[in-house]
């Protein structure tokens, strides 16, 4: 009965290396990061309503993935991502709607990513989970931003704010970055693979750069932030069975 478990347990073994041996697999990929942008110029005293925010931003990928043998792995698509700044300044409200605690501009840019990762994977455990860290580049190209606002100057809820602005700049459409990361993920008798990792994101100098102004009891403020792309954030991605189906019977 031991040898017969045994036996059983190495044929699945096999079966699951030979999924992951000179085979490719096409997936998907989405998620959600938070983005940074770091002051660079103008006035370094705000006023104490003024709050600068993470942009949030999310990801959807379509990924091919190679998987060399059982513990390396590329993969390369393409992808929409977004980055951007977000300000706030805090502004009367009223208490039956809080959300109007803070007039809030965001300014979202558009991008997309072609990726280039190569992974290492980890063995697997009896459950067939293993982990993988990966590390790449990506060439992002920005296709524009769009800007909104909650704010509207002449607000009589607070009538001492004006003028609160972002105005940004784009500099060149095309910048790179690197991206490292680190993942679990499960391969199923199937063959399809169900992924979650972490990404970082570190770019090689500013794609964006944007003015913030704004005018509060009388007094002008205007701060300079520039924005190289960095982030972390999460994704999860799912890949279909192997393409060449021969390749669980090697």
């Amino acid at each position: 009965m031991k040898k017969t478990f045994t036996f059983i347990i190495g044929l699945a073994s096999l079966i699951s290396f030979a999924q992951e041996s000179d085979t490719w697999r096409l997936g998907a990929q989405w998620g959600f990061q938070g983005n940074h942008a770091d002051l660079i110029g103008g006035q370094s005293i705000a006023d104490s309503r003024f709050e600068q925010h993470d942009a949030g931003g999310g990801a959807f990928n379509i990924f091919a993935r190679y998987d060399y043998n059982q513990h390396w792995m590329l993969n390369t698509g393409i992808g929409l991502s977004n980055y951007g700044f977000e300000f706030s300044l805090s502004q009367n409200y009223s208490l039956l709607n809080r959300d109007a605690r803070r007039a809030v501009i965001k300014n979202d840019i558009g991008v997309l990513e072609l990726p280039v990762m190569i992974h290492y994977k980890f063995n697997p455990n009896c459950k067939k989970v293993k982990w993988l860290v990966g590390l790449g580049f990506i060439q992002n190209l920005q296709t524009g931003f769009n800007q909104s606002g909650t704010y509207k100057e002449g607000n009589e809820a607070t009538p001492n704010i004006s003028n609160f602005k972002s105005d940004v700049v784009l500099i060149g459409s095309l910048f790179p970055t690197v991206r490292f990361s680190v993942g679990r993920e499960k391969i199923f008798n199937s063959g399809q693979i169900l992924n979650f990792s972490m990404l970082f994101n570190y770019g090689f100098k500013q794609s964006a750069q944007t003015i913030v102004s704004y005018n509060i009891d009388g007094k002008d403020y205007q701060h300079k932030f520039g924005n190289q792309g960095n982030f972390f954030g999460f994704r999860m991605a799912y890949y279909l069975r192997c393409l060449k189906q021969d390749a669980v019977i090697k």
